[in-house]
């Protein structure tokens, strides 16, 4: 593949990789807040509950997207060599 272009492809992964993981912490983190709170009700718990899933579904797609950097980086380098 052309050179340039994984170099670009790579950039606008990572960028997405920053997306994700602020949405991880962000996540995460609202579903302990929520998690600290003494008086809770149903609606409380489906907060924390969202909070996990949608939480767990950014790092999985931050997982993937690094496995494609990794990818990437192979290729440049056997472009290089």
């Amino acid at each position: 593949m052309d050179k340039d272009y994984l170099k670009e492809k790579l950039n606008s992964i990572r960028c997405e990789m920053n997306y994700l993981w602020t949405g991880v912490l962000v996540t995460f983190g609202g579903a302990f807040s929520f998690s600290i709170i003494e008086n809770k009700n149903i609606w409380i718990y489906f907060c924390i509950a969202a909070g996990i899933i949608i939480g767990l579904l950014f790092l999985n797609a931050f997982t993937i997207r690094r496995i494609e950097i990794k990818d990437i980086i192979s290729e440049l380098k056997k472009e290089v060599i």
